[in-house]
């Protein structure tokens, strides 16, 4: 008789541990990463004010210490994917992203992109 009672509070001990492990897994992959939204960020932005070009600036340090951003990239189209940003067929981790600020409107509007990349 002791066997048929252990066995259904098995069952039920088995299916409350699955059920809370898949619950967890499903917690763990809602989890935005900073490039995620900042992605989501620039995508509404860029939407928002109808932006189809880019320019890039990365990190560069003269001998004598000076540190400036100079334009790698300029006002060429990109795409973003996933954590990443293509422009002219380069590809730029968003975690890498200092600042942006936009310039204009629509098809004479395009995003200054800034990353600590040397």
């Amino acid at each position: 008789m002791r066997i048929s009672r252990i066995r259904p509070f098995g069952l039920v001990f088995l299916f409350m541990t699955v059920v809370f492990l898949s619950g967890c897994s499903i917690e763990a992959e809602n989890v935005l990463t900073d490039a995620d939204k900042l992605k989501k960020e620039l995508e509404e932005i860029i939407d928002k004010k109808d932006i189809s070009k880019a320019s890039v600036y990365l990190l560069r340090t003269h001998s004598q210490g000076d540190v400036y951003y100079y334009r790698r990239h300029e006002e060429e189209g990109f795409q973003l994917e996933n954590q990443f940003i293509k422009v002219d067929d380069y590809y730029y981790n968003l975690e890498k992203l200092a600042k942006y600020d936009i310039r204009g409107y629509g098809n004479s509007g395009y995003i200054n992109l800034y990353f600590d990349i040397h």
